[in-house]
């Protein structure tokens, strides 16, 4: 597959180190059968991507910045159609706190002259995009109702 991916940005290095089998990252395993992914801070999917292509049964992808969630809904699209992924565009907040509906996402900062796609937060930055937040703890009750899963995969990748 070829991705999506923005020019100008260290998109293309984000994707190569996680999805290509002689980098991989995150240190996946060769195999996910059975696995249900929970990707929080998902990017343009390429850790969703490659947790799909190895086996794993479903992948729940969020991201808040949109520009990487166009990028995201692209690449994932096919898996997306075939009930393989779930994608939405949304921060994911923390349990431990009373819930917050809304928060801000920060732009992107440059490194070496290009575009850091994966510096946005809600934590620090000048606010610069409104984006809807999700409690972790509602995701996780939401996917053992429709999944039961009996292995899951939580990557977080926020603040």
């Amino acid at each position: 597959m070829t991705p999506k991916l923005r020019d100008n940005t260290n998109d293309d290095h984000i994707w190569l180190n996680i999805v290509d089998r002689n980098h991989n990252e995150y240190r996946l395993p060769k195999r996910m059968d059975g696995y249900v992914v929970i990707d929080v801070g998902a990017h343009i999917g390429a850790f969703s991507y490659a947790c799909i292509e190895r086996g794993a049964q479903k992948v729940y992808a969020f991201e808040p910045n949109l520009s990487s969630f166009s990028l995201l809904t692209e690449n994932l699209s096919r898996y997306v159609e075939s009930n393989r992924a779930y994608i939405e565009r949304a921060a994911v907040w923390r349990s431990d706190e009373p819930m917050i509906d809304i928060l801000y996402l920060s732009r992107m900062t440059e490194i070496d002259e290009r575009i850091n796609s994966g510096s946005p937060s809600v934590i620090k930055g000048e606010p610069a995009e409104r984006v809807p937040a999700i409690s972790l703890d509602s995701i996780l009750d939401w996917i053992q109702s429709r999944d039961n899963p009996k292995k899951v995969l939580l990557k977080l990748d926020c603040e």
